[in-house]
């Protein structure tokens, strides 16, 4: 695996394929994970939708789908992450914060 640096080389180096690489397809839509870290074990919290994900913002689910981020704060458009109603508020409030 390549270095933690943050950068979007270093994202496809691990294997990041942007809103290609999240939802999986099953009976009824695609599910997605959450990727909140409320816990060492992560959330846990999975949605199925009936249309894949394919825009950033606030889905009508509560859900939040949202680019990573370089360190400096810069989008990683190909690093695409998703969150449950209750990680996305702490998401919300981490961006308030800078």
């Amino acid at each position: 695996m390549a270095e933690a640096s943050g950068s979007a080389a270093t994202a496809r180096a691990n294997g990041w394929r942007g809103f290609d690489g999240i939802g999986e397809r099953v009976d009824g839509g695609y599910l997605y994970g959450c990727d909140g870290m409320p816990t060492q074990m992560g959330c846990g919290a999975q949605v199925i939708v009936p249309r894949r994900l394919a825009r950033v913002g606030k889905k009508s689910t509560g859900w939040l789908v949202c680019y990573g981020q370089d360190f400096d704060g810069t989008d990683i458009k190909d690093v695409v992450l998703t969150f449950c109603p209750r990680c996305a508020l702490v998401v919300h409030a981490q961006e308030a914060k800078r």
